[in-house]
């Protein structure tokens, strides 16, 4: 009969696993033979765990970083300006939007509905008054 792993030994196997499968938790979990449930609560109980599974993943993030960094300056605009956008917004590279402020009433007028308005209007001005006085 094998010698069952000790829990140590499943969490690094886990992560590696977890990095092969590209980040797939359902996967890494087959592959070691765990459930689901084992791994979140190996997450939430133990720091170390957690730690080294985002080493994994942050080590993942820099490397699609620097390959999306790579393609940009060969010409990609599209992922230039992406890259841009979130890793510069503190030069200026944002998306802006710009508010609104609307003052006073605003008219709906919807082709076809034009005199249903008035009639809704009249409606919710009778509801309103009729709880008014109850």
């Amino acid at each position: 009969m094998a010698k069952r792993l000790s829990k140590r030994a499943r969490q690094k196997l886990f992560i590696y696993e977890y990095e092969k499968s590209l980040f797939n938790i359902s996967k890494a979990c087959t592959e070691v033979g765990i459930e689901r449930s084992t791994f979140y609560a190996w997450e939430k109980k133990d720091k170390l765990f957690k730690k080294e599974l985002s080493q994994k993943v942050d080590r993942w993030g820099d490397l699609i970083e620097n390959k999306m960094t790579t393609l940009a300056l060969k010409g990609d605009s599209k992922l230039l300006m992406f890259l841009a956008k979130t890793k510069l917004k503190h030069r200026g590279y944002v998306e802006k939007t710009d508010e609104l402020e609307l003052k006073g009433s605003v008219q709906f007028i919807i082709k076809g509905v034009e005199d249903t308005y008035p009639k809704v209007e009249e409606e919710v001005k009778k509801e309103d008054d009729e709880n008014k006085s109850e």
